[in-house]
Order: C-alpha cells, then structure tokens, then sequence
C-alpha cells in the first residue's frame, strides 16, 4: 500500500518527459501522486513531510480523498454519513490535515456535496 505513491509519482514523471516537461497539470499530478498521505504532523508517508512542506494541492486532495473514502461504500465497509466523515476531519485537524483547509473544505460543503450528486452514477 505504501509504495503507490512513488509508483504513481514515476509513472507520471514518465509521461511528463513524454509530452514535455513544462505541463502544469502533470507538474500538480505528480506533486499529488507523491504526497497526497503525507500528514500535516509529519507521521505520513513517503517522507514524513509536514505542514507546509507537503506540497498545497496535495495537502487539498488529501482531504478530499478521505472524505471520499469515507463517505463511499467499499467492499470492506460501509458507508459513513457526512455528518460522522465532517467529524472526522475536524478530529482530525492539525494532526492528519492542514487545519486552515479543513476550514475552509467545510465552508465549501454545500457546493462539494452538490457536485457529487450531480455526477454520482
């Protein structure tokens, strides 16, 4: 499990020298694949980066990608509500996220939850 991030950052990294490296969308999906389990307390992974070291957009999806996970059936769970994955994030605010953009994540709620029933299925 530990080791998708380094093979997704070198599988990205390869398509980047492939179309060339100046492309900003592979720059922020290779920057994601690398550090989207890295934790604002320094105890994720690959290289225990913390706060502000881990890269902006990854420190944005890592939070999204755990609502996500959360809020989703998956064949080992089920379902929580929105109510318990939001408890979640704030329990987990400044330990596994960055606590200004758990703030502003629930700011934002409504339009996040409009956009998953819109393209849900």
């Amino acid at each position: 499990m530990k080791t998708h991030s380094i093979k997704g950052e070198s599988m990205l990294n390869t398509t980047r020298r492939e179309m060339g490296e100046d492309n900003l969308m592979l720059q922020f999906a290779t920057e994601i694949a690398r550090s989207h389990h890295e934790r604002w307390d320094g105890e994720g992974y690959p290289n225990q980066l913390a706060g502000e070291a881990i890269p902006l957009e990854a420190r944005i999806v890592a939070i999204c990608d755990v609502f996500d996970a959360l809020i989703c059936v998956r064949p080992y769970k089920k379902a929580w509500s929105v109510e318990e994955a939001l408890a979640h994030l704030q329990a987990q605010s400044g330990k596994h996220f960055d606590p200004k953009l758990v703030d502003c994540f629930i700011r934002i709620l409504p339009e996040i939850l409009d956009i998953r029933r819109r393209y849900s299925n």
